[in-house]
């Protein structure tokens, strides 16, 4: 299984973002690997990380943010067709004010149906009696 880990914790670099890029088995059986760009970031390799857990470690690449946000926007498009995240949240915006018109809707027409029956009492419930046989 493919874990990518983001940190901005992990970068020494100001206004930068660290990412790692990790292979771990789904099993627990095996080694974890971290992916590593060779120097000329064509050719990639997986190395073993230690077998204990440790935060310290290089990650697999250190982007700014300026470049991490358009990796971002590409991503995005490349997988949900959306211009940009701006554009996700824009959408996802419109579709919450539809549903919550269309539940005001749903409860105004409930209301108005409940307060257009007639209302007739129901039978009477006794919860039991208390001191000198008083109901309660």
């Amino acid at each position: 299984m493919i874990k990518v880990l983001i940190s901005d914790h992990l970068s020494v670099i100001p206004d930068s973002v660290a990412i790692a890029v990790l292979r771990v088995p789904s099993d627990g059986d095996g080694p974890r690997q971290i992916l590593r760009l060779g120097d000329d970031h064509l050719a990639a390799k997986w190395e073993d990380l230690p077998d204990t857990p440790t935060s310290d470690f290089t990650p697999t690449l250190t982007l700014n943010d300026s470049v991490t946000r358009a990796l971002l926007d590409a991503l995005t498009r490349h997988y949900h067709g959306a211009d940009d995240t701006r554009a996700l949240r824009r959408d996802y915006d419109a579709e919450r004010v539809r549903v919550d018109r269309a539940l005001e809707t749903i409860s105004q027409l409930a209301v108005s149906l409940a307060a257009s029956q007639p209302r007739t009492p129901g039978p009477r419930v006794t919860l039991g009696t208390g001191p000198g046989g008083r109901p309660l």
